[in-house]
């Protein structure tokens, strides 16, 4: 967003630096010199008719003023314009109050000089020029008049003639002259002042409609938002009906920037925008939050079922599809509904429940709108306070590893166990992983928790081997998000490094998803975690979107089949058939497989007499402390592989 202070405040600068800068200077600078030029001609003149006329002292008096005026050139070169202004307005002063004292008194033409020296000096010069300048001609005047009637000086007053006519004609024209020249400067100052003026009123007009507006769709923004909401929920109040405030998110639009480019995403966003404004009554405000959402205040609401219909018409309107070039794109949306007055009245607190709702219809599965409700805002506010508290978790030692034996099918062998968190929380008691891993992955805690988890593994390893169990392993399941994490391959060498296992006793569960990621990062991660000879497994395998090929590639993978298939094999015929698949499959590409959820003889038996390799569950054992995972492994000597 332009920050509208900041620009205001630099078109204010220019404007004063326009008005009253360099350029003025110059050109007060000019019309000084162009005046002096005038009033020397015009000295000159009349001195040249005051010797005609036989007036040798006025002569003498103009010649003098003449001679002590050319300083005024020198003055403006030397940038002192405001000593020239004040040097041209006292000379011409002192020698015309001489040339009156000398000659007629109050009656002579040199008077005519004083009021547009008193001009020049008001409009050019300093208040201090000008008061002094105006004592001086007034002083000046009442002593003339003063002498003249006590009879002390006697002035001599002449009929006027034709020299006299001349000399104010001289006086009249100078006068006018820089008069003229004075207020064309005013004018022309004027002018620009009123154009400048202008000019930043447009520019302020255009700056408050950025500030209010969004950049890309040129819709309300979040603070214009606030406004609607405080005049539309006012107006619904006054009419006894309801405001309601939909929070709408568009889903995987992040997929469409990144695979087609921000040019398209904001084409997309751009003509979506109109679609919605244009879709909705007039009365209602469709905004623009950033990024893909935006926000719309729907006025007069008298039930719910309007408000789901509005809900309707705009996922509608959403789903059409959206043409740019010679593509056709198609998005969804997600929206969260809050209610005014119901569920609040304040802007910030109605916005903030409108984005639980809208997360709770995103986690619900996107394409479809919720209403907000109270259990969802004590469900935020206990996920917050998981997140708040899973960060002091990590500082106080909260977290602690459970193991489950993994099984060798075919001898009955023990050959390590699958590390699982857990989480003895102060207050709520022991925690299990569904209930706080996702919060530790939408909130980036996951990173620091596996960093934390992967080194433990290895060190309760390699303490179970140092105690005699010398071919035990452990796998551990790892986040996309730590996967993904640049440096995730550094994670696991330094882990394996610090603690001092080999990499051939660890062994790292992924999720499906991470086999969709063919690309090169995913790749070269993959091949460097290969070389410290740590092994991959799938996690969950048969539940999500499998990439074949790559378990083509990449037969050292092993696969765990999904409890959820494994617990109903033996009553479910398809259930049985999909594990199946997934043995010959497995076989076929010589990869080994790991059943998880075995929790009785016969589907152990079944899954051996069907090919699987590996076992886990709670036929064995359930998951434990590691405490008692060595105790579990010292009473079962006979049953570990060396």
């Amino acid at each position: 967003m332009l920050d509208f202070k900041h620009w205001v405040k630099r078109l204010a600068e220019r404007h004063r630096t326009l008005l009253s800068a360099e350029h003025i200077t110059q050109t007060s600078d000019h019309r000084l010199r162009q005046i002096f030029w005038a009033t020397e001609i015009a000295l000159i003149c009349g001195a040249l008719i005051m010797l005609y006329e036989g007036w040798y002292i006025p002569a003498s008096v103009g010649v003098c003023a003449g001679i002590c005026l050319t300083a005024i050139p020198w003055l403006i070169r030397q940038r002192q314009a405001e000593l020239a202004s004040a040097t041209l307005v006292f000379v011409l002063a002192i020698a015309m109050t001489l040339l009156m004292w000398t000659a007629k008194g109050l009656h002579d033409e040199a008077l005519l000089v004083y009021p547009g020296l008193l001009i020049f000096a008001a409009m050019t010069g300093t208040r201090r020029i000008f008061y002094a300048l105006f004592c001086l001609v007034i002083t000046s005047s009442l002593l003339m008049g003063i002498t003249a009637e006590t009879g002390i000086v006697t002035f001599n007053v002449p009929d006027p003639d034709f020299a006299s006519g001349v000399l104010v004609s001289i006086i009249l024209c100078v006068i006018a002259y820089a008069v003229w020249l004075l207020s064309n400067d005013q004018r022309l100052l004027l002018d620009r002042l009123s154009r400048e003026n202008a000019r930043f009123k447009r520019t302020q007009e255009a700056l408050e409609h950025l500030a209010h507006h969004d950049p890309l769709t040129n819709l309300p923004n979040r603070i214009l938002a606030r406004d609607r909401f405080h005049q539309a929920f006012a107006h619904c109040q006054r009419n006894g009906t309801e405001l309601a405030m939909m929070y709408l998110d568009l889903d995987h639009f992040k997929t469409i920037n990144d695979t087609q480019g921000h040019l398209v995403g904001d084409q997309l966003l751009l003509k979506l925008a109109r679609r919605l404004a244009k879709g909705l009554r007039t009365s209602d405000s469709v905004c623009r939050l950033g990024g893909d959402e935006f926000l719309i205040l729907i006025q007069e609401i008298a039930d719910e079922n309007q408000v789901i219909g509005f809900a309707e018409k705009i996922q509608k309107l959403v789903c059409e599809p959206i043409q740019i070039a010679s593509s056709e794109f198609h998005v969804s949306c997600s929206i969260g509904i809050v209610l005014a007055p119901g569920d609040g009245e304040d802007f910030d607190t109605l916005l903030k429940k409108s984005d639980m709702a809208m997360y709770q219809a995103k986690q619900s599965g996107r394409q479809r709108f919720t209403f907000f409700d109270e259990k969802l805002n004590r469900e935020m506010h206990d996920h917050i306070q998981l997140i708040a508290d899973m960060r002091q978790a990590i500082l106080n030692k909260e977290f602690e590893l459970s193991y489950q034996p993994r099984i060798n099918l075919g001898n009955k062998k023990i050959i390590g166990a699958e590390a699982l968190l857990r989480w003895h929380h102060p207050t709520r008691g022991l925690l299990y992983p569904d209930i706080f891993i996702p919060l530790a992955e939408s909130s980036g805690l996951i990173v620091e928790i596996g960093r934390w988890v992967m080194l433990q593994a290895c060190k309760d390893c390699l303490q179970l081997q140092q105690a005699g169990f010398s071919d035990i392993g452990v796998s551990v399941n790892v986040s996309v998000q730590q996967f993904r994490r640049e440096g995730f391959q550094h994670v696991v060498a330094e882990s394996l490094d610090k603690s001092g296992l080999s990499g051939v006793y660890l062994e790292l569960e992924v999720t499906e998803s991470l086999l969709v990621e063919d690309h090169d990062n995913f790749m070269d991660v993959l091949a460097d975690i290969r070389q410290l000879d740590v092994g991959i497994s799938v996690d969950d395998f048969g539940t999500g979107y499998s990439n074949l090929g790559f378990l083509r590639r990449h037969n050292f993978i092993t696969l765990k089949i999904d409890r959820s298939f494994i617990s109903n094999m033996l009553v479910n015929s398809n259930e049985r058939t999909i594990v199946d698949t997934i043995l010959n499959l497995s076989a076929g590409l010589g990869m080994t497989t790991v059943a998880e959820g075995v929790e009785d003889e016969a589907t152990a038996l079944a899954l051996t007499a069907a090919g699987c390799q590996f076992g886990q569950g709670y036929y064995w054992a359930k998951p434990m402390p590691f405490d008692q995972y060595q105790s579990y492994l010292s009473s079962h000597q006979d049953q570990i592989h060396h």
